[in-house]
């Protein structure tokens, strides 16, 4: 098999220079997605907006305001439970904007001919970064 020919070969230098040039842009775009996610803040809540938690995209909270009704009842239980749930749905709020930012920062990174190289096109792969089932 030759690699640098041009009898039906490919040109593997060619290939790795082509995409480290990719990865580069795509950490660029990854980069500028994260800046603007830091920028924005998202407002979780809890208990039909008894509870309301201001977060940052750096999951930092801003601002935590509790209704007086959620101190009538005196259970202490109750309003912790109220919190957790409105700084978690702050939270998945941060995760969808992350996610939206970033949606399309992946896309357009072609293989090509390498991708059948190390392995094929049928090759069993796991998910890229950004892509779903990545955890």
């Amino acid at each position: 098999m030759s690699h640098g020919d041009d009898k039906g070969g490919f040109d593997l230098a060619g290939m790795l220079g082509g995409l480290l040039g990719q990865a580069q842009e795509m950490q660029s775009r990854m980069e500028a997605a994260r800046k603007r996610v830091s920028g924005k803040s998202v407002e979780g809540q809890s208990g039909g907006g008894v509870v309301r938690v201001v977060m940052t995209g750096d999951f930092e909270a801003r601002s935590v305001r509790i209704l007086p009704l959620a101190f009538q009842s005196g259970d202490v239980t109750l309003l912790e439970d109220l919190v957790t749930a409105a700084v978690n749905d702050a939270v998945r709020r941060v995760r969808e904007v992350a996610e939206a930012e970033t949606a399309g920062v992946t896309s357009g990174l072609d293989l090509g001919a390498l991708g059948e190289a190390l392995g094929g096109s049928d090759a069993p792969r796991g998910p890229l970064p950004g892509e779903p089932g990545e955890e």
